[in-house]
């Protein structure tokens, strides 16, 4: 039996809060502690690998790899030139759909 079974009923939910909505393990812990009455098998370690085994990430980067990272970024680049700050360069990748973090990998 897997350790994370329990939170099988609630993939969508839990898909939807990380990559949808960015919330952390620990965010998409209390939801479903407090709104779905989910104590035992809800652990921040198993719900961080059950997002793991379902592909489920909250950071853009993960699904889109370093060329898709590149392709996103670039033209960003181009818009607003090289002075934009990285936090505004978050936030406008943020603006278009994209969370992609502050760190370059």
């Amino acid at each position: 039996m897997c350790e994370w079974s329990a939170l099988d009923d609630y993939e969508s939910v839990i898909r939807r809060l990380a990559e949808e909505l960015g919330y952390t393990c620990k965010q998409v812990q209390e939801v479903l502690q407090q709104q779905y009455g989910l104590g035992r098998g809800s652990s921040i370690s198993s719900i961080s690998k059950f997002c793991a085994s379902r592909n489920s990430h909250r950071f853009d980067y993960a699904r889109l790899g370093r060329d898709g990272v590149d392709a996103v970024v670039r033209p960003a680049i181009t818009v607003c030139g090289p002075v934009y700050g990285r936090k505004m360069m978050t936030g406008m990748l943020r603006a278009s759909g994209y969370r992609l973090g502050e760190r370059a990998r």
